[in-house]
């Protein structure tokens, strides 16, 4: 799994965990990720090992930044903000993940706010075209 693949995964795995339970649409969204990122079964097999392991911390971001462009950096944040706002609710623990992700990924608050919201109307589009 190349580096950027791993940090996006990490950060949902993150942000799956944020309020201390896993629910199925997560995990939906999660399978969704995966097959767009064409995983591999071992792939497949090491991040729900990620999943199940306890729930990760901040101090477990360690996306070593540096590597990354700004664009690879906002895409994570941004998928991130999806896995969290797949349910329709932000919830005050997602919300501080998403501000602690970004904090590790260099992303300033105004940007963070900028992706928020350009998430929101996302996935808000999607439901709309689901509900069709």
């Amino acid at each position: 799994m190349d580096k950027h693949k791993r940090a996006l995964i990490k950060g949902l795995v993150h942000m799956m965990w944020a309020d201390g339970v896993i629910e199925e649409h997560e995990r939906e969204f999660m399978g969704s990720v995966l097959a767009e990122l064409g995983c591999s079964h071992a792939e497949m097999a090491e991040v729900a090992q990620m999943m199940m392991n306890t729930p990760p911390t901040t101090e477990d971001f360690d996306f070593d930044a540096d590597t990354f462009d700004m664009d690879e950096r906002e895409e994570i944040l941004r998928t991130a903000i999806a896995m969290a706002m797949v349910d329709g609710i932000v919830a005050k623990q997602e919300k501080k993940m998403v501000m602690d992700m970004a904090d590790s990924l260099g992303i300033p608050e105004a940007k963070v706010k900028e992706l928020m919201d350009q998430t929101r109307q996302d996935v808000t589009s999607m439901r709309s075209v689901e509900d069709e």
